[in-house]
C-alpha cells in the first residue's frame, strides 16, 4: 500500500496520461507531444526529489517516447537494463537503495509473470465474467510483483505478508481519484490558492481513508509474519530457480502451457513420485541442518560504573545487574 504514496511508475503513468489528454486538444504532431511529455517528465523528476523509483519510471517511459519518435520498437529488457546502468552512473550508491531494487524487481516481475498467470487461469477455468477478470487482474499484478521482491523484503525487513492482495483490492478504486485530485490541487493552487486548498480537503479525505484501510489490514491474520534473515546463497538459489522457470516458459511457452493445462504434470508425478519425495526430503533436511538456531542464547550485563547515566534506580539495578 505504501507504493501508492511512494513516487513511482504509477504516478509517472498518471502524469503522462494527464498531459497526453491535454495535448490531444491542442497539438496534432505526435513527435511534438512526445517531446513535451519528455520535458514534463524531467520537470516531475526535479520537483519530486529524483528518488530512484521515480528516476527508473521516468527514464523507462522517456525511452519509450523517444523510440516512438524514431519509429523504433521499444525493447523492455534493453530499456530496464539501460535504466539500471544510468542510475548507477548517476549515483553508484543507488546500488544499496532498497527502494531501487523493489522498484526494478516489481516491474520485472509484472512483465515476466502477469500475462502468463492471466492466460493460464483463463484457459484453465474459462472465466467469462468481466468483474471476476478485473478482480483477478488486480490480484495477479500484485502476485507477479511479489515473486521477485519477496526475497528482498525478507532480507531487509524480515517480514512477509499473505494479505497484500486484500489491501490492494481495497485501495484499487482510490488510487485514480486520489492521484488526480493531488495533481489538480497542485496545479490550481499555483494560480488559485483558495480553489487548490478546497480540493486538497477532498484529497486529505482519500489519504485518511487509505491510512484507515492500512490500519484494518494490518490487524488481519498473516498480515505480518516475522521470518529469519536468509543466507545470501539461498537468495541466489531462489533467483536461479525463477530464472530457470522463466527461461523454460520463454523457450517452450506453448509446450509448457499444454503440459500444465493437459494435467501432464500429474502423470509425471505418478511415475516419479518416489524420487520427488526423496528429493524434497533431502532438500528440506539440508535447509534444516544449515539453519539450526542455537538455543543457549544468554545476555550478560556488565557494570562499568556508569549506571546513573541511564537513570536506573538503585532497586532496579540491584534486581537485574546479575
Amino acid at each position: 500500500m505504501s507504493h501508492v504514496l511512494a513516487i513511482s511508475g504509477m504516478h509517472v503513468s498518471y502524469v503522462i496520461l494527464g498531459v497526453q489528454v491535454i495535448l490531444n486538444h491542442f497539438v496534432n504532431s505526435m513527435k511534438l507531444k512526445n517531446y513535451i511529455m519528455l520535458g514534463m517528465l524531467g520537470f516531475f523528476v526535479i520537483i519530486t526529489g529524483a528518488a530512484p523509483s521515480c528516476l527508473r519510471a521516468c527514464i523507462m517511459n522517456g525511452m519509450l517516447l523517444i523510440s516512438q519518435n524514431f519509429y523504433r520498437k521499444n525493447n523492455f529488457y534493453v530499456t530496464i537494463f539501460f535504466t539500471f546502468l544510468v542510475l548507477l552512473f548517476m549515483n553508484p550508491y543507488h546500488f544499496f537503495a532498497v527502494g531501487m531494487w523493489l522498484s526494478f524487481g516489481g516491474t520485472l516481475g509484472i512483465v515476466l509473470f502477469h500475462k502468463f498467470l492471466t492466460r493460464f487461469l483463463e484457459c484453465k477455468f474459462k472465466i467469462k465474467s468481466k468483474f471476476v477478470k478485473s478482480f483477478l487482474q488486480v490480484f495477479f499484478v500484485s502476485f507477479a510483483a511479489q515473486i521477485l521482491i519477496v526475497p528482498i523484503m525478507i532480507y531487509c525487513f524480515n517480514t512477509i505478508s499473505f494479505t497484500f492482495f486484500i489491501s490492494n483490492l481495497l485501495i484499487y478504486f482510490l488510487v485514480g481519484p486520489m492521484l488526480a485530485l493531488g495533481y489538480i490541487s497542485l496545479i490550481l493552487g499555483l494560480f488559485f490558492p483558495q480553489i487548490g486548498s478546497l480540493i486538497a480537503i477532498f484529497e486529505k479525505f482519500f489519504i485518511m481513508l487509505l491510512f484507515k484501510i492500512a490500519a484494518i489490514c494490518s490487524k488481519l491474520p498473516f498480515s505480518k509474519i516475522f521470518v529469519a534473515t536468509p543466507d545470501f546463497w539461498q537468495i541466489i538459489l531462489y533467483y536461479l530457480v525463477v530464472a530457470g522457470i522463466v527461461y523454460l516458459f520463454q523457450k517452450r511457452k506453448f509446450q509448457c502451457l499444454r503440459f500444465i493445462l493437459g494435467n501432464g504434470y500429474k502423470k509425471l508425478f505418478r511415475k516419479y513420485w518416489k524420487k520427488c519425495v526423496i528429493g524434497a526430503s533431502i532438500f528440506v533436511l539440508c535447509f534444516q541442518l544449515i539453519n539450526v538456531v542455537p538455543k543457549n542464547l544468554r545476555i550478560y550485563l556488565v557494570d562499568v560504573g556508569q549506571r546513573r547515566l541511564h537513570s536506573y534506580s538503585d532497586d532496579f539495578w540491584q534486581k537485574y545487574h546479575h
